[in-house]
Formats: C-alpha cells, structure tokens, sequence
C-alpha cells in the first residue's frame, strides 16, 4: 500500500485479511473433521494456500513416524519451529502437535473394519503407545476405538441385512 492513505482503504485492506485468514481456517481446519467447506479462491492469499498445502504434504508423508516432531516439519519446510507454531494457529487454529495428532487420529478412524488390533492401528498411524493413542482417540470421538469398530460393524451388518 502506498503512502499516504487514505484509513478506510486501510480498514478494507485489514478487514480483507482477517476474512482470509476466517476462510483459510474454515478450510484446512475442517479437514481434521472430514468436512469439506467451499472456499471462495478469489480471497484465497497464494503465500498462505502454498504454505498449508506444503505443510500438509510433509504431514502425510511423515506421519507414521512416532518420532516426527515440529522440528523435523519445520526443517523440511525450511522455516523456524516458533513461526510453523505461528503460522498454524493463525490459519488453522491449531499448533503443530495438535494438528498431527488430529490428522493421525482421523487416519486411524479409516481403518476401522480392517480387522486390525488396536495396536496394530496405533503403530500404523504413528502412536508409539497404544493406550495414549486410546486415550486421544476417546477424546477425539467420544468412545473408544473398539467400541466405535463394533458399532460401525454392526451398523454395516445391519444395513447388508436390508439389503
């Protein structure tokens, strides 16, 4: 913005920001719930999108590693760990272990009805304890893994019995 100017050009421009910085939360926040709002591109600040898509590319390829940290993203995306932490509250309203540990949790929800042990879901989705995973995961869906495996079982069943 060139100076002088005027302040209702600044308000616009500050009001044009924060309504960016609303649909970019709305957007990538929601993919921690499975939701897929529209996003209006034409708001879209490029920096932002290019960040976030970077971001959650380096998430899905190190996510099963239990040892991957803030540290190792910030690297990879060649930033500083405080300014990753900064930016992802800013755009997603979550810090970075927040974001993983949603991202692994909703990973895991895609196996249930794969016959697979708890552990065994766990360790695939990068938890390297399976009770805190348990633990997560309750908190995060309201019930435990098993129980929401056998209600989704049977949900299935009873919808191949009416078939």
């Amino acid at each position: 913005m060139a100076k002088p100017f005027s302040s209702t050009e600044l308000l616009y421009r500050i009001q044009n920001l924060l309504t960016v910085r609303d649909l970019l939360k709305k957007r990538f926040g929601s993919c921690l719930s499975n939701e897929t709002p529209v996003l209006n591109a034409e708001f879209i600040q490029n920096k932002d999108e290019k960040f976030i898509l970077k971001f959650e590319k380096v998430i899905e390829e190190n996510f099963t590693n239990p040892d991957f940290k803030r540290t190792d993203a910030a690297e990879l995306m060649a930033i500083g760990e405080r300014q990753l932490n900064r930016k992802l509250s800013a755009l997603v309203d979550h810090n970075f272990n927040e974001y993983l540990r949603k991202f692994r949790l909703r990973k895991a929800k895609t196996y249930i009805g794969s016959q697979l042990q708890v552990s065994e879901v766990a360790d695939m989705v990068g938890f390297a304890n399976v009770t805190y995973f348990s633990t997560c995961f309750k908190a995060e869906f309201g019930e435990s893994y098993k129980k929401f495996e056998d209600k989704s079982i049977t949900n299935t069943e009873r919808s191949c019995l009416e078939s």
